[in-house]
C-alpha cells in the first residue's frame, strides 16, 4: 500500500539517525524499495553468472567424458584384421600372449560370439581358466568342468604342441569327439564376433611335412674312348677268324 500511495519506505536506520541528529533527515539513502530493486538486480546476476560457470562446467564435464570415450576407444579397439608381421608370429605366441588379447571389454563388445558352444578347458592353470570362465560368461560359451557327450569344444593351451594326457585318455575312454581347438581359436572369435571355422586352429596343430622327392638316377653316356675300344675289338676279331676261314659273326 506504501509503494501505491507512494509513501517512502525506509529503513529502521532512518529513524535513529533522524533521533542523533534532531531532525528530519532525507529518505534517499534509507530508501528499503530501492536497496530491494538493487539487491535484486545484483541478485539476478549472480544467478547469471552462476548458470553459465555451471554451463562451463558441463562443457568441461562432457569434454572430459568425451576425452574417457575416445581412450577407451584406443584401448578397447574395434575388432579389425591381422596385419602380415601378426600373421606370421601367430604360431609362436604363448597362451599368456593369447589371453591377454580377450579383455574383458573387447569381449563384451564383440557379443555373443561363442553363444551356443560348451566349452572343455584344458592344459591351462587355475588363474588362466578364471579368466576364461569370465570370457565365455561374456561370450555366450557355457564352461564345462568335465568332460561329458554335450560337450562341443575342447580348447587347448598351447603350452606345449601335444593335448595333455588326461584330456587325451578320458576323450578316448569316453569316445568323445569335440573339435579340439587352440586357444587362438576363441581369439578370432572374438575379432570377428562369431564362430570361426575350427579346422583352421585345431590341436595338436599338424606338422609340417615336405613332400619326399626321389633323387634323380643319372645314366651316364658312353664315352668315345669306350665306343672306339669296341670297335676296335670287333674288328680284331674278325680279321683273327678271317685267316682261319671262319666267316665273323653278325653283330
Amino acid at each position: 500500500h506504501a509503494k501505491k500511495w507512494k509513501i517512502p519506505c525506509v529503513s529502521s536506520e532512518w529513524v535513529f539517525d533522524c533521533i542523533e541528529e534532531g531532525y528530519c533527515l532525507p529518505t534517499a539513502k534509507y530508501r528499503i524499495d530501492r536497496v530491494q530493486a538493487s539487491s535484486s538486480t545484483a541478485k539476478q546476476d549472480k544467478i547469471v553468472a552462476g548458470l553459465a560457470e555451471v554451463s562451463m562446467s558441463s562443457i568441461l564435464l562432457n569434454t572430459d567424458e568425451s576425452t574417457r570415450s575416445v581412450d577407451d576407444t584406443i584401448n578397447c579397439s574395434t575388432m579389425g584384421g591381422f596385419d602380415e608381421g601378426l600373421m606370421s608370429t601367430a604360431k609362436d605366441k604363448t597362451t599368456a600372449a593369447w589371453l591377454a588379447e580377450l579383455e574383458l571389454c573387447k569381449v563384451k563388445k564383440a557379443g555373443m560370439f561363442l553363444d551356443g558352444c560348451r566349452v572343455f578347458l584344458s592344459g591351462f592353470t587355475e588363474s588362466e581358466q578364471m579368466q576364461l570362465a569370465r570370457v565365455l560368461k561374456y561370450s555366450g560359451g557355457t564352461r564345462l568342468t568335465q568332460l561329458v557327450e554335450s560337450v562341443t569344444h575342447c580348447v587347448h593351451s598351447v603350452v606345449t604342441s601335444n593335448m595333455a594326457p588326461d584330456t587325451s585318455r578320458l576323450l578316448e575312454q569316453l569316445d568323445l569327439s569335440p573339435h579340439n581347438v587352440s586357444i587362438q581359436w576363441v581369439v578370432e572369435c572374438m575379432r570377428l564376433g562369431k564362430t570361426v571355422p575350427e579346422s583352421e586352429y585345431s590341436f595338436p596343430p599338424p606338422v609340417d611335412t615336405e613332400p619326399f622327392i626321389p633323387p634323380q638316377t643319372h645314366i651316364q653316356p658312353a664315352s668315345l674312348h669306350d665306343s672306339y675300344t669296341d670297335t676296335h675289338n670287333s674288328q680284331f676279331e674278325a680279321n683273327l677268324l678271317a685267316q682261319y676261314g671262319v666267316a665273323a659273326p653278325t653283330r
